[in-house]
């Protein structure tokens, strides 16, 4: 048998070829993935916009030759409220690059799997919770996860930042965030 079916959430995505999507998506049961969905940039698109980052889906696969072929996608959970504000979708993005660059292809973490889902899921329901206070929460909670965190150690502990760039041997950037300008005075004429 050479299909079957896998959800998880679509970390990346870009064109490749003329017609074609090179997707990745990070699987609680195979971990980060690369997949390709044919004729997915063609004018009358079968996927439409399900194929985007952040999306939560379910795909059936086709094992060709080379790629493992997407022949459908359901959509799980797309998280609208995400796209609705800048600083909110830079902080999903912020934490989908996280986890691309911590993870490898096809070793399965399911721990950060929940995390980054549980984090999307917080991200989503727009709360009154700080952006930076739920991206610090996420940082605590994946040096647990990776176990990079140290509880016993007395150290004065190392920036987030610098310990992943560390763990990873790559850049991190900090996700750009918009601040709302003061409020303009009116002068009386």
């Amino acid at each position: 048998m050479r299909n079957k079916k896998i959800t998880g959430i679509i970390l990346h995505s870009k064109p490749f070829f003329e017609n074609d999507k090179l997707i990745e998506l990070f699987s609680p049961t195979e971990g980060r993935i690369k997949l390709l969905a044919k004729y997915a940039q063609k004018r009358h698109q079968i996927f439409g916009g399900r194929l985007e980052p952040l999306n939560h889906v379910e795909f059936v696969l086709y094992k060709g030759s080379s790629f493992q072929l997407i022949t459908q996608c359901d959509l799980l959970t797309t998280f609208p409220a995400i796209r609705n504000r800048f600083n909110t979708l830079s902080m999903a993005f912020y934490i989908c690059n996280i986890v691309r660059k911590a993870t490898l292809f096809d070793q399965h973490n399911h721990a950060l799997f929940s995390l980054l889902f549980e984090t999307l899921h917080q991200l989503n329901q727009q709360t009154q919770t700080p952006l930076t206070l739920l991206q610090e929460m996420f940082e605590q909670k994946f040096l647990e996860t990776e176990g990079l965190l140290d509880k016993a150690s007395h150290k004065i502990p190392l920036t987030f930042r610098s310990q992943f760039e560390a763990y990873v041997g790559e850049k991190l950037c900090h996700p750009l965030q918009l601040t709302t300008p003061p409020p303009i005075a009116k002068v009386a004429l």
